[in-house]
């Protein structure tokens, strides 16, 4: 393999480095366009994620997991999850889609959400986040917490309050803050 790119199955690190690529627009958009040997090394990351359920399924969990989880199960939240794009089809990976029920119902987490309260947005006939943003029950915003910012600004301009997640302890804090700017209408610090 002309790129050095190796992923063996059982290798935590690899797959940790591998998610952390592919889940950081800013790392994503560094990495691209580099040089040949790295656009190479990006096809056979797609490829590897590509149409492959166990990939997804077995991702680890990230340090502060369980500690962001114990922060927000009180309040029954939903799951909001962009399933990877099937790079052939540019439908999101019905593979990926599996992997992601399995991540959950593999119990990387203690106390994991139920399977219908995990929703994964984007497809046809599917909303994206920010379709969520609002909740008509209440006839208030609701809050998204997510580690992609791309996400973010869309959410708000749906009406949403954002949370940009950068570990569970600056979250923790984030959401003490909108929590109590929207019962109390006060602004956030």
């Amino acid at each position: 393999d002309g790129a050095g790119f190796k992923i063996a199955d059982d290798d935590v690190k690899q797959r940790t480095a591998l998610f952390n690529i592919t889940n950081s627009s800013e790392m994503w958009e560094s990495f691209k366009g580099k040089s040949p040997a790295h656009d190479e090394a990006l096809d056979k990351m797609f490829d590897l994620m590509q149409d492959n359920a166990e990939f997804w399924a077995n991702l680890p969990p990230t340090p502060d997991a369980q500690a962001l989880w114990d922060l927000i199960s009180p309040y029954d939240p939903f799951i909001l999850s962009m399933p990877w794009k099937n790079k052939e089809t540019n439908k999101h990976d019905e593979d990926c889609k599996l992997g992601k029920r399995m991540w959950f119902m593999g119990r990387k987490i203690s106390n994991p959400p139920s399977q219908n309260k995990i929703l994964l947005v984007g497809d046809e006939g599917t909303p994206y986040k920010e379709a969520h943003a609002w909740n008509e029950a209440t006839n208030s915003p609701n809050i998204l917490i997510d580690d992609m910012p791309k996400f973010l600004e869309p959410w708000e301009d749906a009406g949403g309050y954002a949370i940009h997640h950068t570990s569970a302890a600056n979250t923790g804090r984030l959401l003490e803050e909108a929590m109590e700017y929207l019962l109390n209408k006060k602004e956030p610090m």
